[in-house]
């Protein structure tokens, strides 16, 4: 019969349940897109609460969730299926298997662009910025990039003859009364009248920020202020996080960690930071990135200078969530994130790090773990499903129950 909570379900699936409703059945469809397995997986594990999970994926679909379910505690099974419709079953590979996957994609670059002889034509410019007190360099390989309160003002490329320059906000839509980022393409030396322009719509762009009449991309400003006071109720120093770390998800999928870091025991943290509560694949998302952080742990630790883990083989990632409410909109933790997180195998560690205010200089944080969910309140949603029995259970038996 269909599974008809009465609360939002993902419309890529179709869902199912049985009639003593021990079981929750998800059937997603050939025509959907490969990259659907987030979305499901996601929903699936906030509703399934004590009900087996059955998942009927197409032979094309299913890899991306297979790689997951290592991780995953609670009961799950999956069928696979081809042309002709008949559901077969897929066999979980094991964590050795996900991880030595893991490892066939290695790290990507985390050099800075190089202008190479262009930045003759910028350097007047580039000496200026150097000492900007209200600028932050937020670089890549494919561009130079600078940030006011996590917010982009500045960016220069190299080009096959010069340098392109990209002054002020670049809006997708620039909100009523704002222009487009001014784009000045550089093939000889930067003209002084140019400068001028430049600096003007940086300065105007800072203004706003600084001011709050700028109050976009709130989630960058955030994790602008954790990159400059750290993450210290967390354990870690702002000298031990390294933001927008290039990484791997599943399927060969390119993606950069929110923030990477190295507590004060020696542990790497993969950290996701959320502003708002409409991304309900987070968990997913950051499990993948823990699992190729762990199987390329080693060569994370050269890269970064970090000191050596005390032993071989796959290190053992914490998985950070630092969450926050919009503005006006109450809630840091939506429905669908307490049943996701307590889906999750106990060997996997995991925290909630609960912002009230984003748009805080030094953020004020409260810190939950698996023991220690934050209780339903103005920031946080009560989730679809009730704790999952085994949990209750083990909570009574250690004196911690409700």
């Amino acid at each position: 019969m269909p599974f008809l909570p009465g609360r939002p379900l993902t419309t890529r699936a179709r869902w199912f349940r049985d009639a003593r409703d021990q079981l929750l059945v998800v059937v997603v469809g050939a025509h959907e897109a490969v990259d659907v397995a987030d979305e499901v997986l996601a929903y699936a594990l906030a509703w399934q609460r004590d009900r087996d999970l059955v998942l009927v994926l197409p032979e094309t679909h299913m890899g991306l969730t297979l790689e997951r379910l290592p991780w995953v505690e609670t009961p799950v099974r999956v069928f696979a299926y081809a042309a002709d419709l008949g559901p077969r079953p897929a066999i979980i590979p094991s964590r050795a298997e996900v991880l030595a996957q893991a490892q066939g994609r290695p790290l990507r670059s985390t050099e800075i662009h190089d202008l190479k002889r262009r930045d003759v034509l910028v350097e007047q410019l580039l000496r200026r910025l150097d000492s900007h007190w209200a600028l932050t360099p937020a670089h890549r390989s494919s561009y130079l990039a600078w940030h006011c309160l996590g917010r982009q003002v500045l960016r220069i490329a190299r080009t096959t003859k010069g340098v392109n320059i990209q002054a002020g906000v670049a809006y997708g839509k620039p909100p009523h009364g704002e222009v487009e980022a001014l784009v000045v393409r550089v093939d000889e030396q930067l003209a002084p009248v140019q400068l001028a322009e430049v600096e003007h719509r940086v300065a105007a762009a800072v203004w706003k920020r600084m001011a709050g009449h700028d109050r976009g991309h709130i989630e960058h400003r955030l994790q602008a202020a954790l990159a400059s006071t750290g993450l210290t109720e967390l354990g870690i120093d702002a000298s031990q996080l390294s933001r927008e770390y290039p990484a791997w998800r599943r399927d060969g999928r390119r993606g950069f960690i929110d923030f990477l870091g190295l507590d004060r025991h020696n542990v790497l943290h993969v950290i996701e930071t959320k502003v708002g509560t409409a991304d309900v694949k987070s968990v997913v998302q950051t499990l993948d990135y823990a699992t190729w952080v762990s199987a390329n742990a080693k060569q994370i630790r050269a890269e970064r200078g970090w000191i050596a883990a005390p032993r071989s083989g796959p290190e053992k990632v914490m998985l950070d969530f630092v969450l926050a409410p919009k503005l006006g909109s109450g809630l840091a933790i939506g429905p669908y994130l307490a049943g996701q997180l307590e889906a999750l195998s106990g060997s996997l560690p995991w925290r909630i790090a609960l912002v009230a205010d984003p748009l805080a200089d030094v953020p004020a944080i409260t810190v939950f773990d698996r023991r220690t969910m934050p209780p339903a309140g103005p920031l946080v949603a009560e989730p679809v499903e009730g704790e999952r029995w085994a949990r209750t259970v083990r909570d009574d038996l250690a004196g911690g129950g409700r």
